[in-house]
């Protein structure tokens, strides 16, 4: 994404609280997305139809990768439903980094939205050496919509807020200069912008085309398992994140990848005191660190075993 025109700025990101369902299955994710579609849907254009069948070339790989995806896609759902947005943004993370925390050194975008560094502090979020909020998927899932919804009281077209977040917005304001009143696919397509950004919207509005029409992609979209469902963990300072690993039964890996924000092995006094993780997992980490004193949380002493003489 390319850096956005100085404006107002957002307010730092809040910890997003998980929904609370009054029954004990939480419901479809789908579904919920499905509620939320608001914008044209299979039939916009010809490049929306082409792209649904290049996604779905492989069906089974297709539902893989949302299934990888789904606890950071849960998170960003129930984001877009606090602030109002549409469905479809839930599926631009899938589109920009297959909802992967990617990092990067430099200007280079990162992170499941692929904010640079300067759109991304721009937006509230904290980019330094240690913590990288562009990684963080609650932080930087508040961000971005909150990014999206100053989109569409700026531009008024979920299609625009699109484009918007692919170019910059003074890319998309400058275009929109010489027209008047509402846009329809064809004035949209003439719009002097580059064909990666007319391909973006194409490959969005495909997306959502996908979820509301699984079937006739022959698509199976997965449901989440209790372990997708990630809760937010209080820390009552740094911690090792090795330490957290063991204290919560995760592989240092899947600990790691649920907070990719911490650029380091320890956790920092600049950074969120939290940690993301599954509910069992959390429930786990709770009993035990209550237990560890305060200087053992940050206390990682690997055991060196010497070779038997």
């Amino acid at each position: 994404m390319l850096p956005m025109q100085p404006a107002a700025p957002i307010e730092p990101p809040q910890p997003i609280m998980p929904p609370v369902f009054e029954n004990t299955t939480p419901p479809s994710p789908w579904d919920r997305l499905r509620a939320r579609l608001a914008m044209p849907g299979c039939d916009y254009s010809s490049a929306v139809r082409r792209w649904t069948r290049i996604f779905t070339q492989g069906p089974q790989r297709f539902a893989a990768s949302l299934q990888r995806a789904l606890p950071f896609l849960l998170i960003v759902l129930d984001e877009l439903e606090r602030q109002d947005l549409p469905g479809e943004f839930a599926l631009l993370p899938y589109l920009e980094s297959t909802y992967e925390p990617i990092a990067t050194n430099g200007n280079r975008p990162a992170g499941m939205w692929q904010f640079v560094p300067d759109t991304a502090r721009e937006a509230g979020l904290v980019v330094t050496r240690d913590y990288d909020g562009r990684l963080d998927a609650y932080a930087s899932a508040e961000a971005a919509v909150s990014l999206l919804k100053r989109y569409q009281d700026e531009f008024g077209d979920w299609r625009l807020v699109d484009m918007a977040f692919n170019a910059g917005e003074y890319r998309v304001k400058q275009q929109l200069r010489s027209q008047a009143g509402e846009l329809d696919a064809a004035s949209l397509a003439k719009l002097k912008l580059s064909p990666i950004t007319h391909d973006h919207l194409a490959k969005l509005l495909a997306l959502g085309c996908i979820v509301a029409e699984p079937e006739r992609f022959n698509v199976s979209l997965p449901e989440p398992s209790a372990s997708d469902y990630l809760e937010p963990v209080a820390l009552g300072g740094p911690i090792d994140l090795r330490v957290a690993a063991r204290l919560a039964d995760l592989a240092e890996p899947e600990l790691r990848r649920f907070n990719a924000g911490y650029r380091t092995p320890r956790t920092t006094t600049n950074s969120p005191l939290r940690l993301l993780l599954p509910a069992e997992a959390a429930q786990r980490f709770q009993q035990r660190y209550a237990k560890l004193a305060p200087e053992q949380w940050a206390a990682w002493q690997p055991l060196v075993l010497s070779a038997p003489h």
